[in-house]
């Protein structure tokens, strides 16, 4: 797949994201619980996975594969989903979407400015330089301008 559709889907799943996230931050005030909004945002995506995974000529992996993982990261990543997408429920109608998802983007570029930097999670290494820093500033300029009004 060339690199300019992997650069396009990028930014639409980011859409998407912010999308899911509004809605599902829907459902968490409609029944006071950003909990339960998780918990179906899950669940419809475990069926999706499993009819995906079912349909796919991949499959699923096998016993060994699956046993190989080491039980840390299963615990980690599943944690992680849950308490960013608690916090993402929760604060969106207290101080708008636009407010989460940038700031949300901003934690998810700066730590991945520093994970590339280091080849963390099996990533290529991706020195920090003077471009990133100041394309990081920049786009917590942009965050400020967004989220502050300066009237």
């Amino acid at each position: 797949m060339k690199y300019s559709l992997l650069f396009i889907l990028s930014f639409f799943a980011g859409a998407l994201l912010a999308f899911q996230n509004s809605i599902s931050s829907q459902i968490g005030s409609l029944v006071k619980n950003p909990i339960f909004a998780a918990m179906v945002a899950f669940l419809i995506s475990l069926i999706l996975s499993l009819c995906y995974l079912g349909l796919s000529k991949n499959g699923f992996p096998q016993k060994e594969e699956l046993l190989s993982i080491p039980k840390h990261l299963y615990l980690l990543s599943g944690t992680m989903s849950f308490l960013a997408l608690i916090v993402y429920f929760y604060a969106i109608p207290k101080i708008g979407i636009s407010s989460v998802i940038t700031l949300g983007v901003s934690g998810q570029i700066i730590f991945s400015i520093i994970a590339s930097h280091f080849g963390l999670f099996s990533s290529p290494v991706d020195r920090i330089s003077t471009q990133k820093i100041i394309g990081a500033l920049l786009m917590l300029s942009g965050v400020y301008l967004v989220n502050f009004n300066l009237n």
